[in-house]
């Protein structure tokens, strides 16, 4: 009976003591990976004023018509630029949101 307590103690040592090696063993070998989630973002949209474009008439003469084109033109060309100033704007918020949501590694080898 006493043989089988001693044997008893020894095998549970001799379990922990394994059991510790490979817990230490396999902790030492852990490798860190980051990961990078893309979460998309939403943009402010601003209120963007359409154009007002003047109505071309078949009665209207042809400078009458050429300057209605003209304006229609320019007024598109500015609701244009503007809503290009818009998505740009947009592109700037987004990557600025990204960089503000980068994890900063504090492990750099310096």
């Amino acid at each position: 009976m006493k043989w089988r307590k001693l044997e008893m103690s020894k095998i549970m040592f001799l379990i922990l003591t394994l059991g510790s090696i490979i817990m230490l063993a396999s902790c030492g070998q852990t490798v860190i990976q980051t990961r990078y989630l893309y979460k998309p973002v939403a943009c402010p949209i601003p209120e963007i004023e359409k154009a007002k474009l003047m109505k071309i008439e078949e009665k209207d003469d042809l400078d009458i018509v050429l300057n209605k084109l003209i304006y229609n033109y320019g007024q598109l060309k500015e609701e244009n630029l503007k809503l290009w100033n818009v998505i740009n704007a947009c592109k700037e918020f987004e990557k600025q949101v990204e960089l503000e949501s980068t994890p900063k590694d504090d492990n750099t080898n310096k």
